[in-house]
């Protein structure tokens, strides 16, 4: 359980649910000028299904934040295993792990999806172009 316990310790700040968005869009502009700038076409069908690809990609590793975040799967399977009533007053740990958790339900239900969601169906069209 001590290698358990490093881990958790080590990974207790993950990234923010929207961190891949945004590197996703940067990543979709850059790719967008880069190819306007060597006079190719902006949007051809291989860099709308290398974009929607890399999409679907950032959205899975955003839905696994909270597992990310635990330090791996089993140090997320432990962690989730123990009830924890808390104090009357909550202390400044279990604030922040209040707050990570709605961070990790946003990523895991809404963000993540999203990116999914979005990258496939771009990856899809990209067969139209």
């Amino acid at each position: 359980m001590k290698a358990i316990d490093d881990l958790d310790r080590r990974s207790a700040w993950a990234f923010h649910p929207w961190f891949f968005v945004i590197v996703a869009l940067i990543v979709g502009i850059s790719l967008g000028l880069l190819r306007w700038r060597t006079g190719l076409p902006v949007s051809t069908s291989a860099t709308l299904a290398t974009f929607g690809a890399f999409m679907a990609c950032c959205g899975v590793i955003t839905i696994g934040r909270p597992m990310i975040r635990a330090g791996g799967y089993r140090a997320w399977f432990e962690k989730s295993r123990i009830i924890d009533e808390g104090h009357i007053v909550p202390t400044p740990e279990e604030i922040e792990e209040a707050k990570q958790g709605e961070k990790d339900a946003a990523a895991l239900q809404i963000t993540g999806p999203a990116l999914v969601i979005v990258g496939t169906m771009l990856n899809g069209l990209s067969g139209f172009f």
